[in-house]
């Protein structure tokens, strides 16, 4: 089973309500929804509110609200479907937070998400999109070895070095020394 199927068949069961299932995809993506709370957190609300509650919102939501109206076909179109709901819960309290206070520190502090906003990846990337990450993909894989391709394809779908490690029967090191001399590749070229 490749690692498209396995992501399918997680989602179909966890949707179901096999909790096993679901305890699999909040562990391997809970760290994507926190850094996405977390970079959506100005400093003044950092300063009032937990990260960690804005996460179990957006898992909340998640799993009560999108059984069946929303599809993914890919781990990508998940994260940045989680990334989005995050947000949106920050931008939520946000405005409830400080619609009492005197407008201009309202409208300064809604200014700076929406700001944030042109950051997030939209739900459905454009065919423009599609081919710059397809030729972005033809270049970082050109001339790699079968193994090192492995581990780019694992990445790309979200996984994390120590993940890519335990599937792929090498070093966590191993795979972050390959990551980041990719990196290094595609910032010379």
């Amino acid at each position: 089973m490749n690692d498209g199927d396995d992501f399918m068949d997680l989602l179909v069961r966890a949707r179901n309500g096999c909790e096993e299932s679901a305890s699999r995809l909040y562990n391997r993506y809970a760290g994507v929804v926190r850094l996405a709370v977390r970079a959506s957190l100005n400093r003044r609300m950092r300063r009032e509110f937990d990260s960690t509650d804005f996460a179990q919102a957006t898992w909340k939501s998640f799993f009560t609200r999108t059984r069946e109206e929303v599809c993914f076909s890919t781990a990508g179109e998940l994260v940045n479907f989680l990334k989005r709901i995050a947000f949106h819960k920050v931008l939520q309290m946000t405005r409830r937070r400080f619609d009492h206070h005197p407008r201009p520190v309202h409208q300064q502090v809604l200014e700076e998400f929406f700001d944030r906003v042109e950051d997030l990846p939209a739900l459905i990337p454009t065919p423009s999109q599609f081919a710059q990450a397809d030729d972005c993909w033809r270049q970082m894989t050109d001339g790699l070895a079968p193994g090192h391709r492995r581990m780019l394809e694992l990445a790309r779908d979200g996984h994390s070095p120590a993940e890519i490690a335990d599937r792929l029967g090498v070093s966590p090191r191993e795979v972050r020394v390959l990551l980041l001399a990719l990196r290094r590749r595609l910032g010379e070229e």
